[in-house]
């Protein structure tokens, strides 16, 4: 187990990450009276604290990585990316915040928003099957040495499973949080994810041993049947 990791370090950086969610929710909205706030904080504790327990009990490397406890190399057009991609997640929450609150651009029945929290919990579930079965998951486009191919579970299917989830993830946010007007920002990062696939396909392609192979078993990236 590294010897970075720590209980006490691990629930101050976790309680950071849920207090920015409560920042970029509350803040915008001017109110906490916001149930589908609430909700959503919910089901990201409850998600952060199951596969947080998983991977310090079966994988800790990965919680180093997840947590950002350690700084790991990757490619320049990856950080480019990852910076965008903030961005607009950031962007997802306030004018969601500012939608519902103060414009009222947009409203949406609560059947709607429903569907939008089972996809941003079926888009956790698949993330957290990518990393039980990939032990080698990183935040950045990356090849190790000790890496292996992972053509298990999800991986039967596409090649880029967790950005499947991501992808999901971003364009459920609004729904749930009773926004037409977030899906906007939702979009573009969604299209900055398909990107980041392509160049992070490419990459393996050029520098993991045995991905081409893989990639001639599962022809497509992230939606079966057409890319």
């Amino acid at each position: 187990m590294p010897t970075e990791i720590s209980i006490p370090n691990i629930l101050v950086r976790w309680i950071a990450i849920v207090l920015v969610f409560a920042i970029l929710l509350f803040v915008p909205a001017g109110t906490m009276n916001w149930p589908e706030a609430w909700i959503f904080l919910g089901l990201y504790i409850t998600f952060s604290i199951v596969v947080g327990t998983w991977m310090w009990k079966n994988n800790p490397g990965l919680l180093v990585e997840r947590l950002h406890v350690e700084k790991r190399p990757g490619k320049g057009w990856d950080a480019a990316l990852l910076l965008a991609i903030a961005a607009f997640f950031i962007a997802i929450f306030v004018l969601a915040g500012i939608d519902v609150f103060h414009t009222h651009w947009s409203s949406l029945p609560v059947i709607t928003e429903a569907f939008g929290f089972v996809g941003i919990a079926l888009a956790w579930a698949l993330v957290f099957l990518v990393m039980k079965e990939n032990p080698f998951v990183s935040r950045t486009v990356q090849v190790t040495e000790s890496q292996k191919v992972i053509s298990s579970g999800p991986y039967r299917f596409v090649r880029h499973p967790m950005y499947v989830g991501a992808i999901v993830f971003f364009l459920c946010i609004p729904i749930a949080l009773g926004s037409l007007y977030a899906i906007l920002p939702a979009s573009v990062g969604a299209a900055l994810f398909v990107a980041r696939t392509y160049m992070e396909d490419k990459t393996l392609q050029k520098e993991f041993g045995g991905y081409k192979e893989y990639a001639k078993k599962v022809r497509y990236r992230l939606l079966p049947g057409i890319w």
